[in-house]
């Protein structure tokens, strides 16, 4: 008991600190969406913050954006699963690809989102090396097109995040033992047969820590890419969550409506860092 006692007497100012500072940014976000804020002036307005959000068009295009993004989820999943296991394998070339695939994630998110605004213009470099590879069918305006333009972020994402997974699923590669793999290869089974029976099921729990926090990602953590690829554009057809709430409260200076925004993103955030820690504990099981 004593023990307890000291441990919690440790952890102490550390859980006090973080208490204040996180719960108080999140009690006054929540008394501000039933706020409307003009300067230094403060009007309680109930629900119309809410009302006005559930009520505007582009709020429910941001979501159905953010939606559309989870579908990189089972993509990454299997790029990273791909990837991690070839170069765990030491295929021929297997430094090379290691490369490929984990450089992208060292890069800053606004080198990569400005670099990628120019290669996917309609007159950018991956047009251009169409043109001169004389595939004129394979040319598009990548970033103009409202059916292609979220569709092409997805894709900078994708290119970038898989590198992470990788990561993840190499590490846990590393802790399996060997013998298992080798023993089902003198058994005569198939490279499928090894990942689909062996591989998968002892990486389960660490797939399931990486699908959490994908969808973690795709919900939140995708502003850096729409603000520097496209800007919401082309007519907010690219519009996410997080941009939303940065244009609402700073170009049309409405802080409550960011501040409601921001509440219902926290609450759906909340769900799957839920999720996360559930997987978390099943990774260290």
């Amino acid at each position: 008991m004593c023990t307890r006692i000291r441990a919690y007497l440790y952890l102490g100012p550390a859980l006090v600190s973080i208490i204040f500072v996180f719960g108080y940014s999140i009690t006054r976000l929540v008394q501000m969406s039933f706020l409307r804020i003009k300067g230094t002036e403060e009007v309680f307005v109930r629900f119309f913050n809410y009302q006005y959000m559930f009520s505007d068009d582009v709020f429910w295009l941001a979501i159905r954006n953010n939606v559309i993004l989870f579908l990189s989820v089972p993509v990454l999943i299997f790029l990273a699963l791909m990837f991690s296991v070839l170069i765990y394998e030491r295929i021929c070339g297997w430094r090379f690809y290691q490369t490929l695939v984990l450089l992208p994630y060292i890069l800053a998110v606004p080198i990569v989102g400005v670099t990628f605004s120019y290669v996917l213009q309609y007159r950018g470099v991956l047009n251009e090396i169409f043109k001169v590879l004389h595939l004129q069918g394979l040319v598009q305006n990548w970033l103009g097109d409202y059916r292609l333009a979220i569709f092409s972020v997805m894709g900078v994402i994708i290119w970038r995040e898989a590198g992470f997974g990788v990561i993840l699923f190499l590490a846990r590669l590393m802790s399996l033992p060997e013998e298992v793999f080798e023993a089902a290869e003198l058994d005569g089974t198939g490279w499928w047969q090894r990942l689909w029976y062996i591989t998968i099921p002892q990486m389960k729990s660490v797939i399931h820590f990486y699908t959490v926090f994908c969808l973690i990602t795709m919900m939140s953590w995708v502003f850096n890419y729409v603000y520097t690829i496209s800007m919401g554009g082309p007519a907010n057809y690219t519009m996410v969550s997080e941009l939303y709430i940065y244009l609402k409260a700073f170009k049309h200076n409405l802080m409550g409506v960011a501040a409601a925004v921001s509440v219902f993103l926290f609450a759906g955030v909340s769900v799957l860092v839920f999720l996360r820690f559930r997987a978390m504990k099943g990774t260290l099981t």
